[in-house]
């Protein structure tokens, strides 16, 4: 009885180490990262070893870019914004701007320079309007799938990751949203329908019957299929295949300001579209986006989660006026601003280094070097004296005046000193857009 029994009792204990086993296989190993890393490694990137450790254990390219972002090469890069290969990529932007272009950056930066003048759909053709909707893949790119692309943004981190990185090469959303606006405003050209009629095949004496039956039903089923195709009633609402409509921009950044970030204090900050996102069971193959479910949206539906989105923030202003982070106003230009080019290069330069070590650097700038750092201490006494003129408004009204950076304040400063140092060791001109081609076949660092 007990040699019977004991293979018996054995015998569930093996199935559910299988179990586990089977679950730990499956289990991506992001799901053990807590959301709060990836928000911390996104805002700062004063992060323990044991943290790096953890964000490197996801094994992929969102990981190490929230860890180690100035270590990505431009293989990654490329991987990360969902572009493809890096000599790909640039063969594209120069077929589509005549060779007038080397690179996705300088793409980017031709786009932004034409929504400043107010004139994109003018400057920016449509083959580089396309490119810059489709992430740089080719109109007759076959490996192209944009909701299968886009999906990835779902997974927990990798939109704040795709953000930092734009912020590393200097990019604009902007000029995304300009480009899918622009091509989901293309109609296709219209087609009449062809005709239903069928054509009976001429009856020939030396014919099988069969046959014939067989050709005429051949001949029915191509007619059918052609009218269907062309007046089959789109999945999608587009008229632009693969792109979807954006977000609009106050579903995406609510109604009016946040106010500025503070690590000290817990205040939830989301739009109606994030609280929709939230709210969305997991996505599986073959679904469309999520920005094409928004519009699917009935309106009272919209108007809820805008009337939530708006409490909270209403809420986070409450806490953070009756918080000692509040202040009451900014200080005068003078006071501890930077207002000549040497001052202001060596505080981006180095906050904490000596003046003498400043001044050396200085020195060995070339001419051209000198006046880009002239126009960028110009840029921030503009900014200091914009500050000092709304000295007399509330804190809410200043704060939607001079629109803080969407990153982080220390991610934000750490980033501007890392371009600083960045264009001083590289030696080059300055006001020379940054390029994404590798130094050894798709092995490069970040430009």
């Amino acid at each position: 009885m007990d040699a019977t029994a004991g293979p018996e009792m054995q015998q569930p204990s093996e199935s559910e180490q299988q179990r586990q086993q089977r679950q730990r296989r499956y289990v991506p190993a992001w799901r053990g990262i807590p959301e709060a890393l990836y928000e911390k490694a996104y805002q700062e990137e004063q992060l323990s070893e044991e943290e790096r450790r953890l964000l490197l254990s996801r094994g992929d390219v969102v990981g190490k870019a929230l860890a180690t972002p100035y270590e990505l090469t431009t293989a990654e890069i490329h991987e990360a914004l969902l572009w493809p290969p890096p000599d790909v990529a640039r063969a594209n932007v120069q077929r589509a701007s005549d060779g007038t272009l080397r690179s996705p950056v300088d793409l980017y930066a031709k786009g932004k320079e034409a929504i400043g003048r107010g004139e994109f759909d003018t400057l920016v053709n449509d083959a580089e309007a396309a490119l810059l909707a489709r992430c740089f893949s080719a109109p007759d790119d076959d490996d192209f799938y944009y909701f299968a692309k886009h999906r990835r943004m779902d997974l927990p981190a990798s939109g704040r990751a795709y953000r930092l990185i734009f912020y590393l090469l200097g990019l604009d959303l902007a000029v995304t949203t300009a480009a899918q606006r622009r091509m989901s405003q293309r109609k296709p050209p219209a087609s009449p329908p062809p005709s239903l009629q069928v054509q009976q095949a001429p009856s020939t004496a030396g014919k099988d019957p069969s046959s014939e039956a067989v050709e005429g039903y051949q001949r029915q089923c191509e007619a059918i299929v052609a009218a269907s195709a062309a007046t089959r009633r789109p999945r999608y609402d587009d008229s632009w295949m693969g792109v979807t409509r954006p977000v609009p921009e106050t579903d995406l950044k609510t109604s009016g300001p946040w106010p500025p970030f503070n690590p000290s204090l817990e205040i939830p900050t989301a739009s109606a579209f994030q609280l929709f996102r939230d709210d969305s069971e997991p996505r599986g193959a073959g679904t469309p986006s999520e920005s094409h479910e928004w519009y699917l949206l009935p309106e009272d539906l919209k108007a809820a989660y805008r009337s939530r989105a708006e409490a909270l923030r209403r809420e986070a202003w409450i806490k953070y006026k009756t918080s000692s982070a509040a202040t009451s106003g900014p200080p005068a230009p003078g006071e501890g601003r930077f207002v000549g080019a040497f001052d202001h290069f060596r505080h981006k330069l180095a906050p904490d280094g000596g003046f003498e070590e400043a001044l050396e650097r200085w020195e060995v700038l070339t001419e051209a070097q000198r006046r880009e750092w002239e126009t960028r201490a110009h840029e921030a006494r503009v900014h200091h004296r914009k500050v000092w003129e709304l000295r007399d408004l509330g804190v809410e009204e200043r704060e939607e005046a001079l629109a803080p950076p969407p990153l982080g304040r220390k991610r934000y400063e750490s980033v501007e000193a890392w371009k600083a140092r960045r264009e001083m060791e590289r030696g080059t001109a300055a006001g020379s857009m940054p390029d994404s081609r590798p130094t050894q076949a798709g092995e490069g660092r970040i430009p």
